[in-house]
C-alpha cells in the first residue's frame, strides 16, 4: 500500500491510500476471486473481509457502509459490484479516491462514453477492478446489499424490475454495525428506490434512534417521500448532534445509467461532498484514535453537518 497524490487539476491535501500491485501475481488473483465469491455469498466487502489485503491493512476499520438494493444481472455474471460500464459508481469512486475505472470506450466502438469528458483522471490512472476494490476498502469504505443474492427463483424478477421481491432475506446490516462501532455512515446507493426498500426491510431500526438521516436536501427529500407512503409516521431522528454513536444515513443519487435526470458531474459532485469527503474525515479521525492505545474503541469525531 502506498500513499500517492494524483489529480489532473492539481494536487490535493488528501493522502488517499492506493494499492501498488504487480502484473504476475497468481496468488493475488485467486484471493481476489475468493473476495468476489464472498460478496456474492452474501458477505460484506470491507478491509477485514478482503483476503487480498494483508497485515495491518486488514485492521483498517470500516467507517462507511455503501448499500445497494441487490446485485444486478451483469454484476452477478461478472462477480463484480456495480459491474455495468454505464454505472457511475466506480467512475465516481475513482475521481474521489485517485484512480480511473477504465478508458471508457463504448463496446465495439472507438468513441468514448460521454461521462469521460468530466473525469478528473486520465488514462494513465486506469487500474483493474480488484485494485479498485482494494483502494476503496483500504480507505475504510465497505460494500454490501440490502438483501441476500437471489440466485434462483427471484433472480430474474429482481434483475428486471429493480425491486426486491417479497420473501427476500435481508442481510444482517444492523448486526454488522453493532459489531463494528467504527461505522458512522450508511449510504443507500439507489436513491429513492434504496430508501423505499430500506424502510420496508429495516423499519424498526430506522425508528430505534440509532440512525439519523443526513441533513442534505436530497436525503431529506427521499426519506420524506418514502415515509409519506409508510403506515408508520413517527419522526425520524435528524439531529446529528444528539448522539455521537448515531449512524448517519446518506441517500446517494443513484449511480445507475438508468438514472438520467442527473449528469455524471452532478452525481460525482454529490457523492464527493456527502459521501467521500465525510468518509475520509472519518478515516483520518480513526487513524488519530488508533495512534492512542487508550482510545482504541472510541467512536470517531463526526464531520461538520452538511
Amino acid at each position: 500500500i502506498a500513499r500517492k497524490k494524483r489529480r489532473q487539476d492539481g494536487d490535493s491535501d488528501d493522502d488517499t491510500i492506493t494499492v501498488a500491485t504487480t502484473d504476475n501475481d497468481s496468488s493475488m488473483a485467486s484471493e481476489n476471486t475468493a473476495d468476489r465469491q464472498n460478496f456474492y455469498g452474501n458477505q460484506p466487502c470491507y478491509a477485514g473481509n478482503l483476503s487480498s489485503l494483508k497485515g495491518k491493512d486488514k485492521d483498517i476499520p470500516v467507517h462507511t457502509l455503501i448499500l445497494g438494493n441487490h446485485p444486478s444481472k451483469i454484476s452477478c455474471h461478472e462477480h463484480q459490484c456495480y459491474a455495468s460500464i454505464n454505472n457511475a459508481f466506480w467512475w465516481i469512486a475513482g475521481d474521489c479516491l485517485g484512480f480511473r475505472r477504465d478508458k471508457g470506450y463504448m463496446k465495439g466502438s472507438h468513441k468514448r462514453l460521454k461521462l469521460t469528458k468530466d473525469l478528473w483522471y486520465d488514462d494513465t490512472h486506469v487500474i483493474g477492478y480488484d485494485e479498485q476494490l482494494e483502494v476503496l476498502c483500504a480507505n475504510g469504505f465497505g460494500l454490501w446489499n440490502l438483501v441476500q443474492s437471489q440466485r434462483q427463483e427471484g433472480a430474474r424478477e429482481l434483475a428486471s424490475t429493480g425491486k426486491i421481491p417479497k420473501g427476500a432475506t435481508p442481510n444482517k446490516i444492523r448486526e454488522f454495525c453493532l459489531a463494528h462501532p467504527s461505522v458512522c455512515q450508511i449510504v443507500l446507493s439507489n436513491g429513492l428506490s434504496g430508501v423505499q426498500e430500506f424502510v420496508k426491510l429495516f423499519r424498526p431500526w430506522l425508528y430505534s434512534g440509532e440512525l439519523a438521516v443526513s441533513g442534505d436536501d436530497y436525503s431529506q427529500e427521499c426519506f420524506r417521500k418514502a415515509l409519506s407512503k409508510s403506515k408508520l409516521r413517527e419522526p425520524v431522528n435528524v439531529n446529528l448532534e444528539e448522539s455521537r454513536r448515531t449512524i448517519v444515513v446518506v441517500v446517494g443519487i443513484a449511480t445507475s445509467g438508468a438514472c438520467a435526470t442527473k449528469s455524471y458531474a452532478e452525481k460525482r459532485d454529490f457523492w464527493h461532498k456527502h459521501v467521500y469527503t465525510p468518509g475520509m474525515m472519518y478515516r483520518n479521525s480513526l487513524r488519530a484514535h488508533a495512534s492512542r492505545p487508550e482510545a482504541a474503541d472510541v467512536v470517531p469525531d463526526a464531520p461538520p453537518s452538511p
